[in-house]
Formats: C-alpha cells, sequence, structure tokens
C-alpha cells in the first residue's frame, strides 16, 4: 500500500512539475519581451509628410498628456546592405540620439552611448547583431547601404550609396536583432532625401498595453493643430502577434496540462479506494466499537490531501529544478539549431519568473482536483456496513 501511495504521489509531483514550468516559462518569456522588446521600440509612431513640426508644441502636448513619458523624431526607409560579399535588405532607421533615449532603452544593449555611436555628417551605423552575423560585421567595419530608387542625370543612370562605419553593435538576444540598422537623421536625409522618406514623431507611454485612448488623443491633438495627414503605427503591428501568442500559449497549455493533473488525482482515486478496501476490516470494527462516520471519512479525506499536498510541494519544487536547468540551457539549444538564424523564435534566453499568482492558480488546481477525486472514498466509507464486512471474519 504504501508503494501504491509513492506512485500517487509521484504521479502528481510530475504534473504538477509540468503544469507549473509551463506557467514558469510562459511567464518568463512575458517579462523579457516587455524588458527587452517593449523597452527598445518606440510604442507609437506617427508617420507624416512635413518637413518637421514645431518641437515647442509636442513638448506641451508631452507635459499635457500624463500617459506620455517621451518623445522624439525619426525618419526611416528600406535600403540594401552589402559588406564581405554578402547582400541583405533592411529598414534603416535615421534618428536624432540626442533624444531618442526618450522613447527607447537602446543604449541598454549598446557598448557605448548613442551620442558617441552616431554623429550627424559622419555616417557611423548602428547594427543589430544577428545582421553583424550575416554579414560578418565587426565594430570598426564598413557597410555599403544602397537605395534601390536609382538617380537619373543627364550622365545616365546612376544607383546611390553610401558608406557607413559600423560603430556598435546592438545586442537585445530578441528578433528585434534582424531588424536593427541606426544611423543619423541627418545623414538618412542626406542620402535618400526627406521628400522620400518622409518623418515619424515617435512616442513612448507608460502602458504600452493600453494605447488606444492615448493614439486617439495624440493623432485629434495632431490634426487639429496643425492640419496634417498622419499615419499611425504602434509596437503591436510588429510584435502584437507574438504578445497575443504568449497569452493563447498560456491559457491553451494551462487547460491541457491540467487534465494532466486531473488523471493524476484520478491516480489518487485508485490509491484511496485500494485502502479503503484494504482497511474495511479496522472500519467495521470502529463503526462497531462506536466510531462516528464523520471522523472516518475526515480520516480518509485528510489522508489523501496529504499526499496530494506532498505531490504538489514536490512537484512545485522539481518545476522549479527544471525551470533553472532549461533557462541555463535554452541559448545553448539555439546556437546549436541555429533557432535565432530562421526567425523561428523572438527571445534567445530568458529569466524563469515565480510568480505567486502562477503558484497559487496551480496549487488551487492541483489541490482542487485532488480533494475531489478524495469524495468517492470517503463515500465508500460512509457507505460501508460493519455487518457485512465482519460477517464471515
Amino acid at each position: 500500500m504504501v508503494l501504491v501511495a509513492r506512485f500517487s504521489i509521484l504521479g502528481l509531483a510530475l504534473a504538477i512539475a509540468v503544469l507549473y514550468l509551463v506557467q514558469m516559462l510562459v511567464s518568463g518569456f512575458q517579462t523579457e519581451m516587455e524588458n527587452r522588446m517593449l523597452s527598445v521600440y518606440p510604442h507609437i509612431s506617427f508617420h507624416h509628410s512635413e518637413d518637421s513640426l514645431p518641437s515647442e508644441f509636442i513638448d506641451g502636448l508631452v507635459a499635457v498628456e500624463s500617459d506620455l513619458l517621451g518623445w522624439s523624431t525619426s525618419t526611416d526607409a528600406l535600403l540594401a546592405l552589402v559588406a564581405n560579399n554578402q547582400v541583405t535588405q533592411s529598414r534603416v532607421i535615421g534618428i536624432d540620439p540626442a533624444t531618442f533615449d526618450q522613447v527607447s532603452d537602446l543604449s541598454r544593449f549598446t557598448q557605448r552611448d548613442l551620442s558617441e555611436s552616431i554623429e550627424a555628417g559622419v555616417f557611423k551605423v548602428v547594427v543589430g547583431k544577428q545582421i553583424a552575423r550575416r554579414l560578418d560585421l565587426e565594430v570598426g567595419d564598413e557597410l555599403q547601404v544602397f537605395n534601390p530608387n536609382f538617380k537619373v542625370t543627364p550622365l545616365g543612370v546612376i544607383p546611390q550609396s553610401k558608406r557607413f562605419k559600423v560603430s556598435d553593435i546592438v545586442d537585445t538576444e530578441s528578433v528585434l536583432d534582424n531588424l536593427i540598422v541606426y544611423v543619423h537623421r541627418e545623414d538618412l536625409a542626406k542620402m535618400v532625401g526627406v521628400a522620400k522618406i518622409g518623418n515619424r514623431i515617435l512616442f513612448r507611454v507608460k502602458d504600452p498595453l493600453e494605447l488606444r485612448g492615448v493614439v486617439y488623443i495624440v493623432a485629434d491633438t495632431l490634426r487639429l493643430q496643425h492640419s496634417i495627414r498622419l499615419s499611425v503605427s504602434t509596437w503591436s503591428s510588429m510584435m502584437g502577434v507574438q504578445y497575443s501568442f504568449l497569452k493563447v500559449i498560456e491559457n491553451v497549455f494551462f487547460l491541457l496540462l491540467s487534465l494532466l493533473v486531473a488523471v493524476a488525482s484520478f491516480n489518487l482515486v485508485s490509491t484511496m479506494i485500494m485502502m479503503v478496501h484494504e482497511r474495511q476490516s479496522d472500519i467495521a470494527i470502529l463503526r462497531t466499537i462506536g466510531a462516528k462516520t464523520w471522523l472516518l471519512t475526515t480520516t480518509f479525506t485528510l489522508t489523501a490531501g496529504l499526499i496530494a499536498l506532498i505531490g504538489i510541494s514536490l512537484g512545485a519544487l522539481l518545476s522549479w529544478i527544471l525551470g533553472y536547468a532549461l533557462e541555463w540551457i535554452f541559448p545553448w539549444i539555439v546556437e546549436l539549431m541555429s533557432l535565432d538564424e530562421i526567425d523561428v523564435i523572438f527571445i534567445r534566453s530568458f529569466e524563469m519568473r515565480f510568480q505567486i499568482a502562477d503558484f497559487l492558480k496551480v496549487f488551487l488546481v492541483g489541490s482542487g482536483l485532488a480533494m475531489l477525486g478524495a469524495l468517492y472514498p470517503a463515500y465508500r466509507v460512509s457507505k460501508l456496513l460493519p455487518s457485512d464486512v465482519l460477517r464471515y471474519e
């Protein structure tokens, strides 16, 4: 009987470990996504075709609107990058390094400050780690940037290109490393022309998950005050699918793995039924000498609860061990299988996140299913008749 109880504890512990491990894994991915991708990528971008807007007006807008934390400007263009006989295409973003820190924490992932890495007129470029790997670039190398729109002159069609010097490499350990190519906005304007690429006003907000109200307020204010045509994009247009995917994965896996806990609870039911069958003579004797039915049913219910508590505790401990082991080997797996090069994942490393809410959710599901499974054995105890059991004793 003791062996069967141990197997029940082991089965419940494994089910709880898998369920809680998935919860910690998803929480870790969500946290890393918010700390890296949402901190680097500007939350709101308004594209317009005007040469510029008064900075005093936008400063006042940020000061009045409490949900806005800062603003900056940028330009961008889809250009071809050539280096070391390798060619790739990427969106080159021209930024103002003096104000870009207000909308992005890019400097957290660079070796030097943006004001040193990107300067107007010297044609420096900051590239993501994956782009640097693809083009075999290092800091100090030269990168040839081509504009696919050829320039027509009296001498014929001339391709527009410029040689940039790689001043820094960004390593966010995320999919952004495949997208990041930053230059000074004045250098990009000289190469492509502001009239052809337009301007963007970038904003950072307090809560990037609640953007709709802020977007409407800012867009209406800009349209009313300056009568300009705007197109709006947010971080969710690029990363919203991944974030929603994590939410769906969390809920779906919790539901599916809860069924695994339910199976382990049925194993506990079998264990308790066998215990009732093995101890039915003792139960009958206790009933004969005056033991109350509620006392016997409570005893078996508490026994099931104790087995469930031990199983859940061991499962939580096992999930922590497996979680930290997975945290350690995950970057190695990504590197070994080259998953980051084919954009299969959007975070290349993460930290397991212990959330009290997740633990309570798993604990309630595990203990609830286990105690629910203990009801039938307790019912069998309450219906056991001493005369039937002791008739042949």
